[in-house]
């Protein structure tokens, strides 16, 4: 389900929107202020964070900034609690802490978990996406360009061979003619894979120089 952080100096409220979030079937953690958020941030992962503003010591800007230093290479929306309704205050932490959305208190628990769940569903479908880039590179480091050509060549003989039998369809009865066909075009499909693959690898790992 996801474990979520819970920053806000004001216990009683803290304790609320934990067990409001534990209801809904989320793992929780909590801190009293932002330096605390920082640490766990740090040491411990999350899914999401809600941070309050107003706080004493580290306020929730300052300590937003400093987990979007500490997270750069991983996405975790935060979600801003704050206690007023003016725009200016919403921007500045929207815009120059890198926070992702607010909720302006009081809140009712709806409002609370659709923030939560959109927020959730945003790094679900973030990871996906890093992980397909990931796997297409570790796929592009292990084939690289010579790979690609050892295949071309076999794949381009068997398309070869494909053609000339079909130039003599008559030879085929109607289940091997469609046998035949089918394979002449997935064989082709797959050398439009392969150059594909190529064209990517060469822009992205190869010097403009270099072919």
């Amino acid at each position: 389900m996801g474990k979520i952080l819970v920053v806000d100096d004001e216990k009683e409220l803290n304790q609320a929107i934990q067990d409001q979030l534990k209801f809904s079937g989320y793992e929780t953690d909590m801190a009293f202020d932002g330096r605390e958020a920082v640490e766990k941030a740090r040491k411990e992962h999350f899914d999401l964070i809600l941070m309050d503003l107003m706080m004493p010591g580290m306020d929730g800007l300052e300590a937003i900034r400093k987990i979007r230093e500490i997270l750069k290479d991983s996405f975790v929306p935060i979600i801003i609690l704050t206690g007023t309704a003016e725009s200016q205050g919403i921007e500045k932490g929207l815009v120059e802490s890198g926070a992702d959305e607010y909720i302006t208190k009081p809140f009712n628990r709806l409002s609370l978990m659709a923030r939560v769940r959109s927020m959730l569903r945003l790094k679900a479908e973030f990871d996906d996406v890093r992980e397909l880039k990931e796997l297409l590179e570790d796929i592009f480091t292990q084939m690289g360009t010579e790979c690609l050509g050892n295949m071309e060549g076999p794949m381009s003989s068997v398309e070869n061979a494909l053609k000339r039998m079909l130039d003599a369809p008559e030879k085929f009865d109607s289940v091997n003619l469609g046998l035949a066909l089918g394979a002449r075009e997935e064989t082709r499909k797959m050398i439009d894979i392969m150059d594909n693959f190529r064209r990517i690898y060469r822009k992205r790992y190869v010097k403009m120089e270099e072919f």
